[in-house]
């Protein structure tokens, strides 16, 4: 896209040139440029000189030297421009494009008479299309794909976040995707340099990628933490379900605004956090919910981003005998509670092992454990993958002689074997865990106990009844309350 420099507007005396004054002088460049000699200039086909135009300078495509690069022509003072690109002059980057900042460069002649040498920015020509455009084609399966795109953007952001300055202006109209896939940042103006630390920032970005609390104030590294978040966990979004980018995406964002996010009326939001949900993505269903945080910096972000996309197994973890579960208590995991979520922690130790992103968490049960996660239940592995899923039903409770209950849409109860097939047909109003070989269960409003093969031991009888344990359970019958015994565990 380029500018008609036709509609552009007059200097002030005294002022930087305007666009239209640089690209008479690029257009026209014969004498103008004090080191780079001869400069030719990217036209249209109607012959004009080709820029593109931001609110603080015009950047204009040329050949120099035999070489392809842009020129970046200020039209706005007041920048840290000398500290900046005083600091990348030379700086090698695999993030960046070559840069160098020329002092009194450009000759520009102004329209009472004079004229006048200025700086400009030269920088190597970056091969390639920016993000936004290539989301756009991916949408189409144009050449790209969203889940290439979100490795590529998820590597490079791990490595951004490695170094000691930021770019402040993280969007994707600012990101190249190279002919080989990786990815590079460009447009320097709101950076962040060592040298200007304890100073204010000229810029703060752009208000969708941008957290709504970030201000001239905030000027350090942490500045592309909540862009880099966002745009992370968009990818993903996309990675898993292309077709949000047609619902959601607007012509200044990807598929979410940080405003809607933090003010708690996103569509979006709340559908991607249940997508992760449902596919297991629980690491991106964690980065997702850094983006609710209430300052602009987020905690951990690089472990965030180097989280795992999950895959649910081809088959359910091995069961661990009771043994190895006793001799190895020291790795126990315990659910603890952050806020109004829950995650699992060691119980020698207290460290943290499963982040809290659960509103439910039971107790690991034979190896596995059941949550729920927005709203969708799963049984989840000690390293947090999912094993099973199990967002099909309204309830499930943990695991006891390899079979966990679960109740359907319609509240009837069966129970699930670790490969997350239903065990035996008949349905109950209700089943527990199975305890001393036995699950209490209702039938026709009445209670009894089922074998794990779903036959009936004790047969439905009772209108109270709890589970066995040192094989006695309380039953009410007719009004009495008496004691029963397990007829699997002990003789009458």
């Amino acid at each position: 896209m380029y500018y008609d420099a036709g509609i552009l507007q007059v200097r002030v005396k005294g002022g930087l040139p305007t666009i239209s004054d640089y690209a008479d002088a690029v257009s026209n460049a014969r004498g103008r440029f004090r080191t780079l000699g001869e400069v030719e200039a990217l036209t249209d086909a109607r012959d004009e000189v080709v820029f593109f135009a931001g609110n603080n300078a015009a950047v204009f495509p040329v050949v120099a030297r035999g070489r392809h690069m842009t020129l970046k022509c200020y039209i706005k003072s007041g920048l840290y421009t000398d500290d900046v690109y005083g600091y990348l002059t030379g700086h090698d980057d695999e993030l960046l494009a070559p840069v160098r900042l020329l002092k009194d460069e450009i000759y520009v002649y102004d329209i009472f008479g004079g004229g006048a040498y200025y700086d400009i920015v030269v920088a190597e020509w970056t091969e390639g299309v920016t993000l936004e455009t290539a989301m756009k084609r991916a949408s189409r399966n144009d050449g790209f794909t969203f889940g290439a795109l979100s490795e590529a953007f998820d590597e490079a952001a791990r490595r951004l976040l490695e170094r000691e300055w930021a770019h402040g202006d993280l969007k994707p109209e600012n990101i190249i995707v190279q002919p080989g896939g990786t990815m590079r940042l460009i447009d320097y103006d709101a950076m962040f340099v060592p040298s200007l630390s304890g100073r204010p920032a000229f810029e703060i970005g752009t208000p969708p990628y941008q957290h709504p609390a970030r201000d001239e104030r905030m000027f350090d590294k942490s500045l592309d933490d909540y862009p880099v978040a966002l745009i992370s966990v968009c990818l993903r979004a996309l990675s898993l379900e292309p077709q949000l980018y047609k619902r959601h995406h607007r012509s200044d964002n990807i598929i979410l605004y940080s405003s809607e996010i933090l003010g708690g009326g996103s569509a979006a939001y709340d559908e991607i956090l249940r997508l992760f949900a449902a596919q297991g993505e629980h690491d991106s269903y964690r980065l997702a919910l850094s983006l609710r945080t209430v300052q602009p910096q987020i905690g951990n972000l690089t472990e965030l981003l180097r989280g795992s996309r999950v895959v649910y197994p081809v088959a359910p973890p091995a069961m661990p005998r009771v043994a190895d579960v006793t001799a190895k208590c020291e790795t126990r995991l315990e659910p603890f509670r952050s806020g109004s979520l829950w995650g699992y922690r060691r119980a020698a130790g207290g460290k943290e092992v499963i982040p809290a992103i659960y509103e439910t968490a039971h107790e690991f049960s034979e190896g596995l454990a059941v949550v729920c996660i927005h709203g969708l239940w799963q049984v989840i592995a000690p390293d947090g993958a999912v094993a099973i899923d199990c967002s099909a039903w309204r309830e499930v409770k943990p695991f006891s002689h390899g079979l966990a209950p679960v109740c359907d849409a319609d509240g009837a109860w069966s129970y699930i074997t670790r490969d997350g097939v239903v065990a035996f047909e008949p349905r109950f109003e209700m089943a527990g865990m199975f305890r001393e070989g036995l699950a209490l269960v209702m039938s026709n409003g009445k209670y009894g106990y089922v074998s794990p093969q779903g036959e009936f031991v004790i047969e439905p009888a009772y209108d109270y009844a709890t589970g066995f344990r040192d094989g006695r359970a309380t039953v009410q019958q007719d009004g009495e309350t008496f004691e029963i015994l397990n007829t699997i565990t002990t003789t009458t």
